[in-house]
């Protein structure tokens, strides 16, 4: 699979290998597409039944998908690798607070775009192997207004569990996407992480 971005072609394969760079395996693993597709599942159905849940008000929803994307994302994962090489020049301080704003901006940001849609239908479809470690998981979701999505869902197995680490919306990566947002924001910052942080800070605040 080829993914789109700002003009560029990259493969589904490159950002398999510089995410498992970034996370190497402690050890042997066995990787289960059927384990990937059950805990998708298990995420549709829970996503679903939130967003059909009329006793909800738009902020306890909200909060629901804060709880669900807490559990089936992996946002540190998700957070190192959109910050590319500036993580190894990061100190602990830094990294520490910038996976913590990351994780809130990623909440933020599509939690309440989420809790805020409709949707009809959530399905998964079929999964096959990514590289060494992860799964990628195809899905179609159907809109209140008829529109089609087709998701594609990078997993990993961290923890008994299987986790998203990335999101392919009509070809356009979300960790690839963000990382070349961030990229931008921290060259013009020197390669400063400080200033990306307080970015983050604000727009979820």
């Amino acid at each position: 699979m080829n993914l789109v971005l700002s003009g560029s072609t990259v493969s589904s394969d490159e950002i398999g290998a510089q995410l498992a760079a970034i996370a190497p395996a402690a050890g042997p693993e066995v990787i289960n597409p059927d384990g990937a597709i059950l805990a998708l599942k298990q995420m549709s159905h829970d996503a679903v039944a939130i967003l059909n849940d009329a006793q909800l008000s738009h902020g306890n929803r909200t909060a629901k998908f804060h709880g669900l994307m807490k559990r089936d994302f992996d946002m540190p994962l998700m957070a190192r690798f959109a910050l590319g090489r500036h993580w190894k020049r990061a100190d602990a301080q830094q990294r520490t607070a910038y996976v913590e704003a990351f994780s809130k901006f990623l909440l933020h940001n599509y939690a309440t775009k989420i809790a805020g849609a409709k949707l009809v239908r959530f399905d998964v479809l079929k999964a096959k192997r990514a590289g060494k470690r992860d799964v990628m998981v195809q899905s179609r979701v159907v809109r209140g207004n008829g529109q089609v999505l087709k998701l594609v869902w990078r997993m990993r197995q961290r923890g008994g569990q299987y986790r998203v680490i990335d999101v392919v919306a009509e070809g356009i990566s979300l960790a690839l996407t963000k990382r070349q947002e961030f990229a931008a924001i921290l060259k013009a910052n020197g390669g400063n992480v400080a200033p990306l942080i307080v970015r983050l800070r604000h727009i979820s605040a």
